[in-house]
């Protein structure tokens, strides 16, 4: 009897200590990533970090009770030491461990040493002998991840993604400007030499006006037939009659031909009283030709308005299934496309964020990960090709998958509140 109201006695208080616990690390399920590291675990999942010590009963104490609490105090100790070796196996990036990133700065060190001073006690096991087994534990986001992210590791405004320079994001048309619209091509009738030999558009010049004849026979043969030494009034008319002449015929070479006849030459002029000159009659209007259905198109086209610009992809969070790839979790992994840019990593998130709740989460399952209350109601899911970097943290994602990234990215800041989930096995 007495010995089950004493294990009563210190029943209690553990049954007290868990439950408390329980709000702040719950307990591992099937459905979470766990990685044994030396005599502890790091539950990826949950973020959690664990670690046991065992603590033997002093001989030279004779008090029971003070046994069994240097026995436990001993194995808390010697849990938190373990805890600070599990911590230094935990792989910070592709190329570091928290080992080798404490010994940088003997400040990192220090913070660190101190949060895990604080790690709570998460169950105690009591055995026959008198000693005891303590687990601790702590979340990594929070204190820990404050320590192990330093602000030199962050950019003050997150960047945005930075794909290689072949990979290009979906093109948004601005606002209010419609896209431009082709050059309908004029029918042919309607092009001038100028426009043809690429001047300005004008209207055909009109043909020169006919040079009036003199009247009288003799002025009329002199004309005709000019004496060896003409005068310069002579020459200036004859140059000015040539100038317009070779006017004429060029103009006549470079206008498009005419479907419609030429008015007959004039007859000789004969010797009986003059007669005046007769206007030419107008020329007659070119038949219309029907436009070809290319002309047609090119028309509606030009009048059809312009369509809507498209809606930007909307996506609250992100999902890659990394699955098959041989992929190691990391504090600080990163995500980049086929020709190594950077699609997420830490200069695309805010350090509040990364550290309030990791840089990434870790998922075993593609449909719990969607459901997942980190990426919300609408996560954008791609599929990881590789596995990269030196201890295979980092997921390499097709290039049509980082173009749809960043122009989702553009249109919403998902990355910078650290919203993604990694499904591994």
């Amino acid at each position: 009897m007495v010995k089950y109201l004493h294990a009563k006695a210190w029943s209690f208080p553990l049954l007290a200590i868990l439950f408390s616990l329980l709000g702040t690390t719950s307990l591992a399920s099937a459905a979470d990533l766990i990685e044994n590291i030396g005599e502890g675990r790091i539950n990826w999942s949950q973020g959690v970090l664990t670690a046991n010590g065992i603590g033997a009963p002093p001989k030279d104490v004779k008090n029971p009770a003070q046994v069994r609490a240097m026995t436990q105090r001993a194995a808390i100790t010697v849990a938190r030491r373990n805890l600070l070796e599990v911590l230094k196996g935990v792989r910070v990036d592709s190329s570091t461990t928290v080992e080798n990133f404490i010994v940088t700065s003997d400040l990192i060190k220090t913070q660190v040493s101190g949060v895990l001073q604080g790690s709570q006690v998460i169950q105690t096991k009591y055995f026959s002998d008198g000693s005891v087994e303590v687990t601790v534990g702590i979340h990594v986001p929070g204190e820990l991840a404050s320590a192990l992210m330093p602000p030199s590791l962050f950019l003050l405004n997150p960047a945005p993604p930075s794909p290689s320079s072949h990979v290009k994001a979906p093109e948004k048309p601005a606002a209010g400007i419609p896209p431009l619209i082709k050059e309908q091509a004029l029918p042919a009738e309607k092009v001038t030499a100028k426009e043809a030999s690429g001047g300005a558009m004008t209207a055909p010049s009109a043909p020169p006006p006919p040079v009036e004849k003199e009247k009288g026979k003799e002025e009329v043969r002199e004309k005709v037939e000019p004496s060896p030494s003409p005068s310069v009034e002579k020459e200036e008319v004859e140059s000015a009659g040539g100038k317009a002449k070779g006017a004429a015929v060029s103009a006549q070479e470079k206008r498009p031909e005419l479907t419609t006849p030429t008015p007959p030459p004039a007859p000789p002029r004969s010797e009986g009283p003059e007669v005046p000159p007769q206007p030419a009659p107008p020329l007659a209007k070119a038949e219309e030709r029907k436009p070809a259905a290319s002309e047609e198109k090119a028309s509606s086209e030009a009048k059809a308005p312009p369509p809507p610009p498209s809606a930007p992809l909307v996506a609250t969070g992100l999902v890659v299934d990394a699955r098959g790839l041989g992929l190691k979790p990391a504090l600080l992994p990163r995500i980049i496309d086929e020709g190594g840019g950077e699609i997420y990593s830490t200069r695309q998130a805010s350090r509040q964020s990364a550290v309030e709740q990791g840089l990434v989460g870790y998922a075993k399952d593609v449909a719990a990960a969607q459901r997942n209350v980190r990426v919300t109601d609408k996560p954008l899911l791609v599929k990881g090709v590789k596995a990269v970097g030196k201890e295979k943290t980092d997921v390499m994602i097709p290039d049509s998958d980082a173009a749809t990234v960043v122009a989702a990215a553009a249109a919403s800041n998902f990355l910078e509140k650290s919203r993604v989930i990694i499904v591994y096995d």
